[in-house]
């Protein structure tokens, strides 16, 4: 039996206005994520509906991680375009290709253990991926909170478990 999380979708385009923001939950690598809400039919294709809702209820919480405005605002360059800019102008090309990567990525994956990517907002500042919200945090926080081993625990294992 062959076991596939792999999907063929394409990135959804979430329209700003049916996306808002509650409040801060922390920094991610390209900028702040924030607790929001997302309305329901923002997320429903016409072609092929991926997401419905069986209540009254059409407003879901999300996690939306946004591309820092530094690293914003100059499209997006290929490769072979990258030819003759300064060192510095380097940054910014990384974070929006790496933001953008992260969105190809997760619009590809699909199981249910696996944390659901709605779509991306781009249609203003800051970009934003628009994500399944973890009531109880993510995976490694939540490990860290109920083990019982410490980190310097952990270290000394590590440093020990070659002899």
């Amino acid at each position: 039996m062959e076991l596939s999380f792999v999907c063929a979708v394409a990135i959804r385009r979430i329209p700003r206005t049916q996306i808002e923001i509650a409040r801060e939950l922390g920094e991610g690598a390209f900028g702040r994520v924030y607790l929001g809400t997302c309305d329901l039919l923002a997320l429903i294709d016409d072609a092929e509906p991926t997401l419905t809702s069986e209540s009254s209820l059409t407003v879901i919480s999300v996690a939306l991680k946004t591309l820092k405005e530094s690293s914003q605002g100059r499209g997006t360059v290929g490769v072979d375009d990258v030819r003759g800019i300064e060192p510095d102008e380097g940054a910014w090309l990384t974070a929006e290709r790496e933001f953008e990567r992260e969105a190809e990525l997760l619009a590809g994956l699909c199981h249910d253990n696996i944390i659901q990517f709605y779509g991306i907002c781009d249609d203003g500042q800051p970009k934003m991926l628009v994500l399944e919200y973890m009531v109880n945090g993510d995976l490694n926080n939540y490990l860290r909170s109920v083990s019982s081993v410490s980190i310097t625990d952990t270290q000394f294992l590590t440093q020990h478990s070659s002899n």
